[in-house]
């Protein structure tokens, strides 16, 4: 602290200086030795300013001794000022750590603000992800569909398990809005938008039934009388080559039995006779032997994927087309008893698929597994 004085004689400015100068040490909190100003000296002004450490100045009174007091600011500099080193780094984290949070709270208030914005007329907010609902029992999904304000829901039962032990009863095993299988929680569509709940089950009796009760009335139409045979095929002579197209069908083409199926077989992997194929003979059933040449996840799903199946027995024997079954899990590939735990590269197995589709642009041929057994 410096004092500018113009009487160096005046002995009782000196005295008041001193006592300023302790007594705004003692509020600042610092330890400072007595005062060790000039000695007394004469002033030839009453008022003497004073500097102090920080630059700030105050007015001193030389026959009174009255002083202005330092302000709060003035004491926050002082303090920060005392600081060493480590003192102010550890300041400036705290300082960037609480900036930090109060950006942090902002942000997640944003975000908590839009997901409870008011919504269009008409529209609802889907309350989970496509991939959080996979394996939630499909009860708990339509009702919460339900709940978010979705009107046309209607669930799906895919009669694909054995045992029930890897997959349980009712679990789901997607969820498609309007045909898409990938969408976002808080994501917003129509109210009434077509929503497919498909979840695991294990086979009905009908079904079984259906098939048994079909087998016997075929066992007694084979089992009938001779007579009035020729009457019968007078009368429709086109039923006999239906009936051996249907039994073709559900066998299954193969190179033996189709000269196409061959040809195709033995043909390149893409082109114009493999779209007109899958044209052709579109959820036709087709027979071959092939491996597993290609497995990837569809997407984002961590469950369900593209697999690559191919004619052969290995990436040097491989031929025909590109054999795909896309967004499939476990399950949908109707796997037989005996088929590992991991379905993965380099199996060799026979495949039982239907024709779907062939989409020239990416060249692959895309099945829909009947049943697939290993070799």
């Amino acid at each position: 602290m410096t004092l500018y004085a113009a009487d160096p004689d005046d002995g009782l400015v000196h005295k008041h200086a001193e006592r300023f100068h302790n007594d705004l040490m003692a509020q600042l909190q610092v330890n400072s030795p007595t005062w060790a100003g000039p000695t007394p000296q004469r002033f030839a002004s009453a008022s003497v300013p004073v500097q102090t450490a920080q630059g700030r100045s105050g007015k001193m009174n030389g026959t009174t001794g009255a002083r202005s007091k330092p302000g709060f600011g003035t004491m926050i500099v002082a303090w920060f000022a005392g600081l060493d080193r480590k003192g102010r780094t550890t300041l400036a984290w705290i300082a960037a750590g609480v900036l930090f949070v109060l950006i942090l709270i902002g942000v997640v208030s944003c975000g908590i603000a839009s997901e409870h914005a008011p919504l269009p007329e008409g529209m609802s907010r889907m309350p989970e992800s496509a991939a959080t609902f996979e394996g939630q029992n499909y009860e708990d999904v339509v009702t919460q569909l339900k709940n978010a304000g979705f009107t046309n829901i209607e669930t799906k039962a895919q009669e694909d398990l054995i045992t029930g032990w890897m997959t349980k009863e009712g679990e789901v095993d997607k969820v498609s809005v309007a045909g898409e299988t990938d969408f976002s929680a808080s994501e917003q569509f129509k109210s009434d938008v077509k929503i497919v709940v498909t979840y695991h089950a294990f086979p009905s009796d009908s079904s079984s039934g259906d098939n048994t009760s079909s087998d016997t009335s075929s066992g007694s139409e084979e089992s009938s009388p001779s007579t009035g045979t020729d009457t019968t095929q007078t009368e429709n002579p086109s039923e006999t080559d239906t009936q051996s197209s249907e039994s073709a069908e559900s066998a299954g083409m193969t190179e033996q039995n189709n000269p196409e199926f061959a040809a195709l077989l033995a043909g390149p992997d893409m082109g114009s006779s493999v779209s007109a194929f899958a044209t052709k003979y579109a959820n036709h059933v087709i027979e071959y032997d092939g491996y597993v040449a290609s497995v990837a996840p569809h997407g984002n799903y961590k469950t369900r994927f593209d697999y690559l199946i191919l004619a052969g027995d290995d990436d040097a024997s491989a031929h025909g087309p590109n054999f795909q079954f896309a967004d499939v899990n476990y399950s949908d590939l109707h796997l037989s008893a005996n088929a590992p735990d991991t379905f993965g590269l380099g199996l060799k197995v026979h495949v039982k698929a239907k024709v779907k589709s062939y989409d020239s642009s990416t060249g692959l041929f895309q099945l829909e597994s009947v049943a697939i057994s290993m070799r």
